[in-house]
């Protein structure tokens, strides 16, 4: 099969498989509150992590160089995700899709008072 073909039937499939993740958080928000989703979904991905942290042989994997940066991080990211799925259980999904892609316009909005990023259209220009 052409390359070109197959990476497209793939990245298709890819995007099939993560839509139908949304519709199964959207049909659990009916029962579960969205902290007992994001519970079971790390507990679902916790035996394939551990296989890769038990593949890697070498020492201080697990110890971070920055560990309150790390438990930020953390923290930042169970709240993404409770509020995302959050979102997919009580929103429509037009809705939902319209925010999320929108995300990487708010992302790059907010990096120039927090990061203090020169935004604006690149010199020399695509023509």
């Amino acid at each position: 099969m052409h390359s070109n073909l197959r990476g497209a039937l793939l990245s298709l499939a890819a995007f099939g498989a993560y839509a139908t993740h949304d519709v199964v958080v959207k049909l659990l928000g009916e029962t579960f509150t969205s902290f007992q989703i994001m519970f079971f979904s790390g507990l679902m991905g916790f035996p394939l992590v551990t296989l890769m942290l038990m593949g890697d042989r070498r020492d201080g994997t697990l110890i971070p160089a920055h560990p309150w940066w790390s438990a930020l991080r953390s923290v930042a990211a169970v709240s993404t995700g409770v509020m995302g799925f959050f979102a997919f259980s009580q929103l429509p999904m037009a809705i939902c899709y319209a925010i999320f892609f929108a995300m990487p316009l708010l992302i790059t909005l907010m990096a120039i008072p927090l990061l203090g990023e020169k935004v604006g259209i690149p010199a020399g220009g695509s023509r």
